[in-house]
């Protein structure tokens, strides 16, 4: 998978494609946040994890980086889920 659309953030990462929207997340400043990109305007995107109950892309984003962080920080034993 490539983004379709251009985006210049050097901080996003790139999760794929969904809904004829590139998706992201992105941890620039002080909260991370996700993006869903529908054209090369700068203006063309939703983003913000507030409005993944709006935004069907950003809902599936948000649970991309959920699932990543998941597999890739699994609970240690003893720890409360």
């Amino acid at each position: 998978m490539i983004p379709k659309y251009k985006h210049d953030c050097k901080d996003c990462i790139f999760l794929g494609n969904y809904n004829n929207h590139d998706l992201y997340s992105c941890w620039s400043g002080s909260s991370p946040t996700v993006v869903a990109r529908y054209g090369n305007e700068g203006s063309d995107y939703h983003s913000g994890l507030i409005f993944r109950v709006r935004y069907e892309e950003l809902a599936v984003a948000a649970t991309i980086v959920e699932f990543r962080i998941s597999v890739l920080s699994p609970i240690k034993e003893g720890d409360k889920p």
